[in-house]
């Protein structure tokens, strides 16, 4: 402690400066010496706040930005977790040839895989369900147009094992097994820009996307094993020679 009139350096027993001898006010000095303790301690305080405040901000602003990012991202219907095949793997040594229901009509019908050796799916978010893909090349061999609203385009594996190209109705599910050997198929025509119709005049060629999804409880596995099912039946097919040109393929 000190003197607060001359400085003199005083003991706590004193009660007159020996120097100056002024009497000495205990309570003047522990008061100042508090105020100087409680300094630091004020400022860790505020410290401590403003990290409680900047952390809670950037909380709600990461929330807020995942939130819209996952907005965003539902909106999305469907997710996309295969490669579309190209028109160049459509040939006849690695794909069975089907008949159409009518006798100008003949095409490749092809299964693709994902790079991990897996069957391609879809899955589609609102509501979840896991779609199988396949990949029909068709051509029409006469004079007569034949055209198909992409949305019911259907093939059928009938019971003689052969594919028949026709116009069927469209089903709610895009899916509906007739029988353990035959399934009905709905597609789109995808090697021309998604038209309205599916048109094939003479040696003109198309590219037919057909789908199916399983329904919410259906895992990938299961929809593989039905989609294996029918790469079974097309392998069982019967095969036709063709002249079929994949370079006009487009």
């Amino acid at each position: 402690m000190f003197c607060n009139k001359c400085g003199s350096k005083i003991s706590e027993n004193d009660n007159f400066c020996k120097k100056c001898g002024s009497p000495i006010s205990y309570n003047n000095q522990i008061k100042n010496d508090m105020i100087k303790k409680r300094l630091p301690i004020k400022l860790i305080v505020f410290m401590i706040l403003a990290l409680v405040v900047i952390s809670t901000v950037a909380v709600e602003v990461y929330f807020k930005l995942q939130s819209q990012l996952s907005v965003k991202s539902s909106s999305n219907k469907v997710l996309k977790i295969s490669t579309p095949i190209p028109t160049s793997n459509f040939v006849k040594e690695k794909n069975v040839v089907f008949k159409g229901n009518q006798d100008n009509v003949t095409g490749w019908c092809s299964i693709s895989h994902r790079k991990d050796g897996l069957l391609p799916t879809t899955i589609n978010l609102q509501p979840q369900q896991v779609v199988i893909e396949l990949f029909v090349l068709i051509q029409n061999n006469g004079d007569k147009s034949i055209n198909l609203e992409p949305q019911d385009f259907s093939l059928v594996l009938n019971n003689d094992k052969e594919l028949s190209a026709f116009k069927g109705e469209k089903m709610d599910n895009n899916f509906d097994w007739l029988s353990p050997e035959i399934i009905e198929l709905n597609g789109k025509d995808i090697s021309k820009q998604h038209l309205q119709q599916i048109d094939l005049s003479k040696h003109n060629y198309c590219v037919v996307e057909v789908s199916f999804p399983m329904n919410t409880r259906a895992s990938e596995k299961e929809a593989l094993s039905n989609c294996k099912k029918v790469e079974y039946y097309f392998k069982k097919s019967p095969q036709i020679n063709s002249s079929l040109d994949i370079e006009k393929v487009k």
